[in-house]
């Protein structure tokens, strides 16, 4: 219930910038739309086709993906094998488009700005407790022991 609470604040944080940032300024919401569509391309083909992060709201492996119902026909979101995926790489350029969207929604209104801030807060570290305490791919935010214990000895 947590990790699909956590997607789906994400969900809402994006659109709810760009409406923000559509009230701020046309061309920083007209960006933020191409880029942002962009990012997510980027993150769904670098990363999420790959992703053996069965903990993640976006995985369709995932019992808790917001999409739907999970692929795994015994509803078990325990992962087949771990990845050495740069989670880093497919996330930094959503963080970079988010950052531009806060900037048109700052241009509207600074009240707005720093709520949005707040609930984007919110939503990544409620995000990180759920979903980065089980991940299993290379990321900074990786908190998942096993994870890191296998990656040491892999090399």
């Amino acid at each position: 219930m947590a990790r699909r609470a956590a997607g789906w604040g994400f969900v809402a944080v994006m659109v709810a910038i760009g409406a923000f940032s559509a009230l701020g300024s046309t061309r920083v919401f007209a960006a933020y739309v191409v880029l942002l569509a962009s990012a997510i391309a980027f993150h769904a083909l670098y990363s999420c086709r790959r992703c053996s992060n069965t903990a993640c709201s976006f995985n369709p492996a995932s019992r808790d993906c917001i999409y739907g119902s999970a692929r795994r026909p015994d509803g078990s979101s325990a992962p087949d094998s771990y990845s050495d995926l740069n989670a880093a790489v497919a996330g930094v350029p959503l963080v970079a488009v988010l950052a531009l969207g806060f900037y048109g929604t700052y241009l509207w209104s600074i009240p707005v700005a720093i709520g949005v801030g707040v609930f984007t807060a919110g939503t990544f570290l409620l995000y990180t407790s759920v979903t980065c305490r089980y991940c299993t791919n290379e990321c900074p935010n990786n908190r998942n022991a096993v994870y890191r214990a296998w990656k040491k000895q892999a090399g």
